[in-house]
């Protein structure tokens, strides 16, 4: 587990690198931030931070390769948000500063759905719990719930301030979250 427990302390460190790099900080300044959201952001930090330090008081048991295959999950997904991330490049600001980009980001992963880093960090999530063995896992199904929230306030700022181009991708992309389901 140690050596999980180290794998993931890197992974969080290069995931929030991308996240917050200093020029999505600048554009993120820009916009309003959300309250929420940002407490929400914080609160998910803090628990990383708590788990990562091995002090997680909901630990459960489960066979290792359950922890490993957790972790497979959770750096496949942290890596898929991450490409979706780079790949919106001057349009990419975090989601508690959201606001109108200055395009519509039609290459890359946004083929597959048109919130990829969502995604990305609902998998990473999920895989990094499971990985950690925590009954924190189940704060997944919060933050699904927020991020579908978002979702749908996303799409209505997209629809608004590029609507033709909004219209075309969304003909194009179907799926908003998970290909052929949603």
């Amino acid at each position: 587990m140690v050596v999980i427990r180290y794998i993931l302390i890197v992974a969080v460190i290069i995931f929030y690198a991308i996240r917050l790099r200093s020029s999505v900080l600048r554009r993120a300044a820009k916009n309003k931030v959300s309250l929420p959201l940002f407490v929400g952001e914080l609160f998910i930090v803090l628990l990383v931070v708590v788990q990562l330090s091995d002090h997680d008081p909901l630990k459960f048991q489960i066979p290792l390769w359950i922890n490993y295959f957790g972790l497979g999950l959770g750096l496949a997904g942290a890596a898929f948000a991450s490409v979706a991330r780079i790949t919106l490049r001057k349009n990419y600001v975090p989601a508690t500063a959201a606001g109108a980009p200055e395009s519509v980001t039609t290459s890359g992963v946004y083929r597959l759905v048109r919130h990829p880093s969502y995604l990305g960090t609902l998998l990473g999530f999920f895989g990094f719990e499971l990985a950690l063995s925590s009954y924190f896992i189940l704060i997944v199904l919060i933050v699904t719930v927020i991020i579908f929230r978002q979702i749908e306030k996303e799409e209505k700022i997209m629809l608004v301030a590029h609507e033709q181009e909004w219209k075309a991708f969304t003909q194009k992309t179907h799926y908003k979250l998970i290909p052929f389901v949603y």
